[in-house]
């Protein structure tokens, strides 16, 4: 579903449904007037429980990509204050290990701002190497310090920050980029649309309803838009995108501070 834009997702959603309530309503038609009198009463509990389960699968996959959707705003939040306490515990290294680890997170942060401005999946992929480098070097860097003095608890916090960071990062990368709704989920979902949809057109046949010119449109843009906000939480979609403020008042915070290199 990554790949397929959202647009056309909704215009192909739509269509899906409307033809299966056609279906459902043509099929149903054929019927005597007879025989929909002996089956009315199973085809309306029938279409009732079709319904009813897909709206379990509907509510169940959303509950899905939100709770994921929650968890990389609380995860943001908690990387932006992890970056801030590295940043000012670096007061405690010596003076060149402390400029250099400074501009290395001002670099850092200025990557994780870009990259979350453009979203796309390829955009993160290739700030995250250059994050993960960045890492490496603040990190050989309290190792350097650390050994200086292995007692030092202000050092054992400084390096506890930064183990904090790194995994973090590959907390927010894997929510980011690796999770996902199981495609499986996506074909139940589909199938359940399909078969609710079409058995409601084919209720509306068996109890001799005139299918509304309104009804049919509507059902469609209803289940249409809930499916739309599905997969807009679950991928890198510019209708829903998380605040960055956290980090960027972090950001503001670097620039202000920042030592000047000599």
């Amino acid at each position: 579903m990554e790949n397929i834009p959202l647009e056309l997702l909704f215009a192909g959603t739509a269509r899906f449904i409307i033809i299966a309530i056609s279906l459902g309503y043509s099929i149903g038609n054929r019927y005597p007037d007879e025989k929909k009198k002996q089956i009315e009463k199973f085809t309306s509990a029938s279409a009732t429980t079709i319904l009813s389960l897909l709206s379990f699968i509907l509510v169940f996959a959303f509950g899905l990509v939100y709770s994921r959707y929650d968890d990389k705003k609380t995860h943001l939040r908690e990387e932006a204050e992890i970056i801030e306490s590295i940043f000012l515990r670096t007061d405690f290294l010596s003076q060149d290990d402390r400029v250099k680890s400074q501009w290395l997170l001002k670099e850092y942060v200025d990557l994780r701002v870009t990259y979350a401005q453009l979203g796309d999946k390829d955009s993160i992929k290739s700030n995250t190497k250059k994050a993960k480098n960045i890492q490496a070097q603040l990190w050989q860097i309290a190792v350097s310090n650390a050994k200086l003095d292995m007692n030092s608890d202000v050092g054992a916090l400084y390096v506890e920050s930064l183990n904090q960071l790194i995994s973090m990062h590959l907390t927010r990368y894997v929510l980011a980029i690796i999770s996902r709704l199981p495609v499986f989920i996506w074909i139940v979902l589909y199938l359940l649309i399909f078969l609710g949809m079409f058995s409601f057109g084919y209720q509306n046949a068996i109890d001799n309803s005139r299918m509304s010119s309104w009804l049919t449109p509507v059902m469609a843009l209803t289940f249409s838009l809930m499916v739309i906000l599905i997969a807009a939480l679950d991928t890198h979609s510019s209708y829903i995108k998380i605040s960055q403020q956290p980090i960027i008042e972090v950001q503001q915070l670097i620039n202000e501070r920042i030592t000047q290199p000599k």
